[in-house]
């Protein structure tokens, strides 16, 4: 093989990476703006159920409240996932730790005062005019200040999740991230987790949810 022959099967060899990349990127956006989509859904579905709830006879209540259940699961119930993505997590880091190591991801993981001053930094410094989203900044501030203050309920024992832990793996991801909806989604996350849930479960399972979809397209 020439020279020639060899740059020409290399430039290939590049655009092809470049080529998937992209569909990756387009992929894991995609199910992105699924799963928020199919969240406002269920919120919605929620929302009526509460409003026709004493519209409903006594004898129907209880049919009605296990309709509910599956509606509530995956959505604001983060104790759904008690104890189910142990394994699932493990699995990841595995992964993470044998395919993705770089200097900067070791760095962040030990550093994990740093990562809540870098995160601090992002929230202050992402712009809007909008009311909901200077609301939801100030709690995801809050959450922050939760993270340092209450470093107990930073432990989940049920998944054997740490937020320490999986918290610098979801960021090394979205501080790279160029696309907006990505960004906005994991603004969304942290403000949650003082807004609906700070218990141990609502912290780790709303950053594992983010973890899992990068996760899942490495792993493709």
């Amino acid at each position: 093989m020439t020279q020639l022959q060899r740059r020409r099967l290399q430039q290939k060899k590049k655009q092809q990476l470049r080529r998937k990349r992209l569909l990756q990127q387009q992929h894991r956006k995609k199910r992105l703006q699924q799963q928020k989509q199919k969240q406002k859904k269920r919120q919605k579905q929620i929302q009526k159920s509460v409003i026709n709830k004493k519209k409903v006879p006594k004898k129907q209540k209880n049919a009605k409240q296990n309709v509910n259940t599956n509606a509530k699961q995956k959505l604001g119930d983060t104790h759904y996932y008690d104890g189910k993505i142990k394994e699932q997590y493990k699995v990841y880091r595995d992964y993470d730790e044998k395919n993705c190591v770089t200097f900067d991801y070791i760095f962040l993981l030990f550093n994990f005062n740093i990562v809540l001053d870098e995160i601090t930094e992002f929230i202050q410094n992402y712009k809007s005019v909008n009311k909901s989203i200077i609301s939801m900044k100030k709690n995801a501030i809050k959450t922050i200040n939760l993270f340092k203050t209450q470093d107990k309920q930073n432990y989940d024992p049920k998944n054997d999740i740490h937020v320490n832990d999986i918290l610098p793996r979801v960021w090394r991801f979205i501080k790279n991230e160029k696309d907006g909806l990505l960004k906005l989604i994991f603004l969304e996350q942290i403000a949650d987790i003082s807004a609906k849930g700070a218990c141990s479960q609502g912290r780790t399972t709303r950053l594992y949810q983010i973890y899992a979809l990068y996760m899942d397209n490495l792993m493709v």
